[in-house]
Formats: structure tokens, sequence, C-alpha cells
């Protein structure tokens, strides 16, 4: 969302709602005001800290649990005092400051319900836009079959009470055919966006050190159940048994302690590295320097992980592995070219892909990628914005 911030015209008549533990947007230079930290995130933090066999500490964890169930009709909002406070906060700015748009983004879904207090507060005197940025209307994707189940029932549900109220719904286009499905009633409200992190960025090509082998690098978090890079971890290790490969994976995100430990005892042809979360700017320096990177997509239709349009704006090869024949990955990394496909169930080359990995080292990419993927750029979500 910072990105798109930037790039609407007068920055100086934006105020952001956060909740502390967000993403500070302050060197926009614009004002910031931030909400209490969840109540729950505070109790989890708390469970943590201490030993897992204690009493009392377990005790929370299952009123946590019960709570989580209980929130279900309401998922992907966690806290509905967060959402009082989101609209006690936009309720004064908007007297104060003679606001005239608000824009709801989420995940979580806080915001939703706030902009619904809003919309039946001040009316016509506000423009409210409704902007997911996950795909929260199929229901959640993680966690217990039961949940699984109750929240892709309750979900397009409670997305259709707050869609009465707002405005504008911005859409992304890689959810397009299910947002047309649930919330058909409100198409006439919808404006089609990609996702905005396509920029034409300044990129560094290093030489490869033969030395050290081939650098490949993943990004972003690990989900067995839904993203999964087994299968790929499997393929890269026979090759670099087979054919005398030096292969070493570097992994930006989160990875459970114990999955790790598992990929390295399993897959000892190739070298593991992991480097836990960075920032925006040592993750693209390390982009920089891989020869190639790794983009797992999802088990699921219409979830497509973001990292993609990073790896794209900073011209890299990729390689994808798939798991179904609709990822919403694949329109965007055939246009892009310059991606090794994997698809899981399907015999590949190895051969081909030894050879591909091999000619690494003299890859040079040359791409005007905001004139590729124009509706996937942060100018042109905030001219959306800013024509509601």
């Amino acid at each position: 969302m910072k990105k798109v911030l930037e790039k609407i015209s007068d920055l100086k008549k934006i105020h952001v709602i956060t909740i502390e533990n967000g993403n500070p947007q302050n060197d926009l230079n614009i004002d910031e005001l931030r909400v209490p930290q969840r109540n729950w995130e505070r109790i989890s933090k708390y469970c943590v800290r201490k030993n897992n066999l204690s009493f009392f500490p377990f005790i929370i964890r299952i009123l946590l649990l019960i709570k989580r169930f209980l929130m279900l009709p309401i998922w992907p909002v966690f806290s509905l005092t967060t959402c009082l406070h989101f609209f006690k906060t936009a309720s004064l700015l908007i007297k104060e400051k003679s606001i005239t748009h608000v824009i709801a983004v989420c995940y979580p879904g806080e915001s939703l319900i706030a902009m619904a207090l809003l919309k039946i507060r001040f009316r016509k005197r506000i423009k409210t836009i409704m902007y997911p940025l996950d795909v929260t209307l199929g229901g959640k994707y993680a966690g217990f079959w039961i949940e699984k189940k109750l929240s892709k029932l309750f979900s397009p549900l409670f997305y259709k009470f707050c869609s009465l109220f707002a405005d504008k719904i911005i859409v992304l286009e890689n959810a397009k055919d299910l947002y047309i499905q649930k919330l058909y009633t409100h198409k006439h409200k919808f404006a089609i966006c990609g996702i905005p992190l396509i920029e034409n960025v300044p990129t560094k090509h290093f030489s490869s050190n033969k030395e050290v082998g081939i650098q490949l690098l993943y990004g972003g978090n690990i989900i067995p159940s839904i993203r999964n890079p087994d299968y790929l971890f499997c393929l890269l290790n026979e090759i670099a048994h087979n054919k005398n490969l030096s292969i070493t994976i570097n992994i930006y995100g989160a990875v459970s302690e114990e999955l790790l430990k598992k990929y390295i005892s399993k897959y000892n042809s190739v070298s593991f590295n992991y480097h836990g979360w960075v920032t925006e700017n040592d993750l693209t320096e390390a982009i920089n320097k891989a020869d190639a990177l790794i983009s797992v997509g999802n088990n699921v239709e219409h979830l497509i992980p973001s990292k993609i349009f990073k790896y794209m704006s900073l011209k890299k090869p990729i390689i994808h592995l798939c798991f179904i024949d609709d990822d919403p990955c694949l329109p965007y990394l055939k246009k892009y070219g310059h991606t090794f496909f994997v698809k899981k169930g399907i015999d590949i080359n190895v051969d081909d892909f030894s050879s591909w990995l091999r000619s690494l080292d003299s890859y040079e990419i040359s791409l005007d990628c905001e004139k590729m993927f124009p509706q996937c750029t942060p100018a042109y979500t905030a001219n959306v914005i800013q024509l509601c």
C-alpha cells in the first residue's frame, strides 16, 4: 500500500490509521495515527514467552482457540475492540479534517467493519472504498479442517454485508472470477487492479562466482498445506547429485525450525542457508546477487504469491513450481518469459533443467515491466482510487 500512496498526487491530504505493530508510513511525510495493538496479540506474545507446560499460559491458549472459532462468522476480523478503535479514530479525522474518501485496506478485516460503521454514520458525506489486499473471500486456506469449512461458508456472507456500505470495491485481477461469483450483485462497484508491486527499478547485475556454485533464492513463507517447495527441492537435489552441480538455496521469510531441519537432512546434495525475515532493502540486495529466484505457487486457485512481482521488477530468471492447472501465477510468468516451469506430477527433462541452471552465469534480462504489466503498477491503483 505504501507504494500506492507514493503515487497519489497530493500526499498532504492523506491520513493513515494503522495498528501499533503495523508497518509505519512516516517516511512518506503523511499524517499517521496508531490504534492499540490487538489484545489477543499481546496475550499470545505473553504465552510464547512462558514455558509451554505452565498451567496459566496453557489455559490462555485454550481460551484463544475458543475465541478463534467464535470469531469465524466474521473472519478475517480478529478483534471487535480494534474495529471500534478504527471507527472512533477515523470519525474524529473525518470531522476535523473534512475527509471525503475512506479506503478500508484489509487483511485483516477490522477496517471493513469500521468502514461500514463510518458509512452508516456519515452517509453521503464520504465515499467508501473497499480494498481487500488478500483473497480471504474464499475462506481460510490453513488451519483446522472445520475452520476452513466454516470460514468458506461465512466469509462470502461477511463480504456481502460489508459490500453494502462500499461505494467502490477494488478487486485483484487474480481473484476477479471469485469476486464475480460470490459478490455478483455488487459487480457494478468493482474496479479491477493488479497487485501493485511492478516497478522499473535500477537493477544491479552481479557476476556469478563459480567457486560458490549456483545461488538460488526463495522469499516468503512456506506453508506445507498450501505452498510446499518440497518437490522442487527434491528435483534440485537430484540434479546436484547426478549432474555434479553445486547448488545453494537461500531462504528468506518464515520457515519452522523443524521443517528446515527436515530439508537439510533429506536433501544433502544441496546446501541451505536460512536468513529469516530481513528488511526490504536487504532482500532486494540478496535478490540481485542470486543467480535465479524460486517461486512456489499455491495449490488453491486465486491465491498468488506477491513476491513474483518483485522478482520480475528486479529482472531475474525464475524457477516456478506449480501444482494446479489454474495457477494464477502462470499468465504473468509466461508473459514475462525467463522462467523455467516445474509442475508437480509431470516429468521434466532433467538435462534441460540442468543446462538452464548452468547458463545462469550469462543470463541478462532487459524488459520494461511497467509497460508489460501496467495494471500491476502502484500508479495504476493510485489512479483508480483518485477517480472514485
